[in-house]
């Protein structure tokens, strides 16, 4: 009968535990191969579920962009945010149910926190980026 080996590890890998007992009970060499493709599935399946996405935006879906800076609403919480140090404000336009329309500025630059507010019923929206005496370079719309 096979040996178990000292790297396997059963509380670790207990789906690899089975294919050893099934080895015992049928009393056939243990078949290495089998049980740690088995455990490293079992590790694989576990690591999908504890991995964050990194990769994707915190406002990635009902978020617009202009170059960095970007505008952001879930359909009432709002959020304009100025993410280049490049001396140039930005501003989101946000148009309303009803017709309405409200701008939210980032009055700080690129330092940290971004111009937040809250309306009822946001229905499209876009970031512009301030640059004086030239027409607004803005984002396409967006919406929640």
């Amino acid at each position: 009968m096979g040996r178990i080996p000292d790297f396997l590890d059963r509380h670790r890998y207990p789906g690899a535990e089975d294919s050893i007992e099934v080895a015992k009970q049928r009393r056939e060499p243990l078949n290495i191969r089998r049980v740690l493709v088995k455990a490293a599935g079992i590790s694989a399946a576990g690591m999908l579920v504890f991995v964050p996405v990194a990769s994707a935006d915190v406002h990635a879906l009902g978020a617009v962009y202009q170059g960095d800076d970007y505008a952001w609403s879930n359909g009432s919480d709002v959020e304009v945010c100025d993410r280049e140090a490049d001396g140039h404000g930005v501003y989101g336009e946000f148009n309303l149910s009803g017709g309405s329309k409200a701008t939210v500025r980032d009055t700080n630059g690129s330092a940290s926190g971004c111009g937040t507010n809250r309306f009822n019923g946001v229905r499209t929206f876009r970031v512009c980026e301030v640059l004086n005496n030239l027409p607004d370079p803005c984002s396409s719309w967006g919406s929640p």
